[in-house]
């Protein structure tokens, strides 16, 4: 306009204004807006019941449904429906070209389409459809139809009808599908597919044609960015699935926050994924088949040498040889007490779309509870070379557990899922489905559940978690065995002597003792200086080394009424409170204490020479061990051992000759002076010397 007055002479004066101009959020690309004619669907006459259709949805999160969605439909206006564009639905409006009629009308299908007197082509997009002609039912003159085509949304909102050609076609199966149980996308639909899938439903049907929706926030890059290829900051998934695979990237995703909830991309968060969850499972799988195959052993297959396992009734096919689950060791008992445990809550909070929840909670499990408790607190079962009625039971434990985590893991990772029940499951079981995704998500029942015995070992993990942090707080080796742990603040009544045994074993002492608090501290006084000086001046020091002097009894027995009598020197008896003294804890010789949700731990540091002793015979040991690694030696290859040892540990070292045999699997064991044997390594075990010689028995 004002280069045309300018060119005509027109031009008076030419200014800028600022103001705010919209952008194309693609290409930063000027829009201009147009007043144009459009078609609508008058929407608002159903607002009232869309608002209560709606009201019947279960969204997550609930506020997207109950505000964000909510507040569009209480504000709704009518659809502008018509687009001025050549591709998409043609609007399906034909109007009487005779001016004194001007009849609209909306064709509703090929039928009445050919009843009108309309030549129905094959396809219905332009330009086939706009030389169409229908005769009016009015006037009898000539009908086109008018111009433009319908809002993609209206499109996406048709789906539900659309894809069974509804009402012409399978009413039957659409009755059965709609409506839908559930619909996900960005959380941006909802005033776009959300929005368009409930208006058309609902003046259609007079229904929702969904019942629970969840809206996915936005993925944002590291810093908290969205993700655009103009910035350069978008994530090639391609890259992601190729280099660190589809399971970690669904995992990570799941369990990185809930799927409503923003998050932050970090392409290393989803190698940690890899390497510690999945990392975890595989390596559990790994030991668990590395034993089996050593040993030969197959779900519902017994050989001759387990002869000693004799079968029992009920329980189940996969496992007949096993003894019952009542039956078999305390740890076998708990894992799949809490197996069940984990499934019922994870179907729990599937059904109810807490999918991150559920998905941490099987981390927990397979990381924590499974391989970092169960397996390593198991080891032994598998690798001893005797067999029988235990080590069947570890292996048909372990099996079932495996074969359960596949199962619920499907949902979430679906190729190693179906890689573990095809390995694991479809070649023993002839009822197994062959892949795990036709399998039914596992429903436990209540049997095998025992809530004293997972309260019972709940509290000796967090015995133990204590236990452990109180050695590494005094700085003593985990091979070193210790006297005691005294523990109190747990109910002692759901710790039977086979959970004592793994306590005292976890933390390498010889006793569990429960005590009370008060048992592992002394008391003393700590003067507030700030209320005793206005209350006795000058004699305040005398008043202040009397209440640090006062026994831990007498401190002790004045906790209970919050108050103290102290002799000072050259003072009479003063009676003291708890805003003039602070009671502090300390302590008693030899204790390290530690204290954590209501559970205190003390740790009795003190050593005699026994413990000592056998303290450097696990030293011994473990460096051993990692000498059969050095040599390539595998877990079941049996050693004959020499050692040359002096002093004080050459009779440690015989006192625990059967222990050194059993964890070293030495059939036979020389013991002799150190350098003895000139051919042996010579090392310096806790300030002896230690002459080894260690080789391979057999071919």
């Amino acid at each position: 306009i004002i280069e045309y007055l300018d060119r005509k002479g027109l031009l008076y004066r030419r200014q800028d204004y600022e103001h705010n101009y919209p952008f194309c959020w693609r290409c930063d690309s000027a829009l201009l807006y147009y007043a144009r004619d459009s078609w609508y669907l008058k929407t608002t006459a159903f607002k009232d019941r869309m608002l209560e259709e709606n009201a019947k949805v279960r969204w997550f999160p609930p506020n997207v449904g109950e505000n964000r969605f909510g507040n569009w439909l209480e504000n709704n206006v009518d659809w502008a429906i018509s687009r001025d564009r050549y591709w998409g639905t043609p609007l399906p409006l034909w109007r009487c070209t005779n001016e004194s009629c001007d009849r609209v009308l909306c064709v509703g299908s090929r039928e009445e389409m050919a009843a009108l007197g309309g030549t129905v082509p094959d396809d219905l997009h332009r330009p086939h459809v706009d030389e169409v002609t229908l005769r009016c039912p009015d006037c009898g003159g000539p009908m086109k139809r008018v111009k433009g085509v319908v809002d993609v949304w209206f499109d996406s909102g048709s789906m539900p009808f659309a894809q069974w050609h509804y009402p012409f076609e399978n009413q039957d199966v659409f009755q059965h599908s709609f409506p839908a149980d559930f619909i996900c996308e960005g959380i941006d639909q909802s005033r776009g597919w959300f929005y368009s899938l409930l208006a058309i439903a609902t003046l259609a049907k007079g229904e929702a044609p969904f019942r629970t929706v969840m809206a996915n926030e936005l993925v944002l890059d590291a810093e908290g960015r969205k993700m655009s290829k103009r910035l350069g900051n978008a994530v090639d998934p391609w890259e992601i699935l190729h280099a660190e695979g589809a399971d970690a990237l669904r995992w990570y995703l799941v369990t990185n926050s809930p799927p409503w909830v923003t998050k932050r991309f970090s392409r290393e968060g989803v190698r940690e994924v890899a390497r510690r969850f999945f990392g975890t499972l595989r390596n559990v799988t790994a030991f668990f088949t590395t034993y089996a195959n050593v040993d030969g052993w197959r779900p519902g297959r017994r050989e001759d040498a387990w002869s000693a396992a004799a079968p029992q009734a009920g329980n189940g096919s996969l496992y007949p040889h096993a003894p019952a689950v009542a039956e078999r060791p305390i740890l076998d008992r708990w894992i799949l007490s809490r197996l069940d445990a984990v499934s019922d809550s994870m179907r729990e909070d599937l059904e109810a779309y807490q999918i991150t929840r559920a998905g941490r909670t099987l981390d927990a499990f397979v990381q924590g509870e499974l391989s970092n408790w169960y397996v390593r607190r198991n080891r032994r079962r598998f690798w001893k070379g005797e067999k029988g009625p235990d080590k069947e039971a570890a292996y048909a434990t372990l099996h079932e557990v495996l074969a359960t985590v596949a199962r619920l893991l499907a949902p979430f990772a679906p190729f190693l899922s179906e890689t573990l029940h095809r390995d694991l499951v479809v070649p023993f079981d002839p009822s197994a489905q062959p892949s795990v995704h036709l399998e039914r998500f596992p429903r436990p029942g209540a049997d095998r559940r025992d809530p004293a015995l997972e309260e019972g070992m709940a509290q000796a993990l967090a015995v133990t978690e204590l236990g452990r942090a109180a050695r590494t707080q005094a700085g003593l080796k985990v091979r070193q065995p210790l006297a005691r742990l005294l523990v109190a603040g747990v109910n002692a009544s759901v710790l039977p002597e086979s959970l004592l045994e793994v306590i005292r074993d976890e933390i390498n002492v010889k006793r569990v003792e429960f005590v009370g608090a008060d048992e592992m501290v002394d008391f003393r006084l700590k003067p507030n200086f700030k209320a005793l000086g206005p209350r006795f001046g000058a004699q305040v020091k005398a008043v202040a080394a009397a209440a640090q002097a006062l026994p831990a009894e007498s401190v002790r027995a004045g906790r209970a009424e919050g108050a103290w009598t102290v002799s000072p020197e050259g003072m009479e008896e003063v009676r003291l409170s708890a805003d003039e003294v602070q009671v502090e804890e300390q302590p008693r010789e030899g204790l390290v204490t530690l204290e954590s949700g209501g559970i205190r731990v003390a740790l009795d540091t003190r050593l005699d020479a026994d413990l000592e002793y056998e303290g450097k015979v696990r030293e011994l040991v473990h460096r051993l061990q990692n000498l059969r690694k050095e040599r390539e030696l595998a877990v079941t290859d049996r050693i004959r051992l020499r050692l040359g040892v002096d002093g004080a540990l050459a009779e440690a070292v015989q006192a625990h000759r059967e222990f050194l045999q059993n964890e070293l699997l030495a059939s036979s064991l020389e013991i002799g002076p150190a350098g003895a044997d000139p051919a042996g390594e010579t090392w310096e075990v806790d300030g002896a010397r230690v002459t080894v010689s260690l080789e391979k028995e057999g071919p």
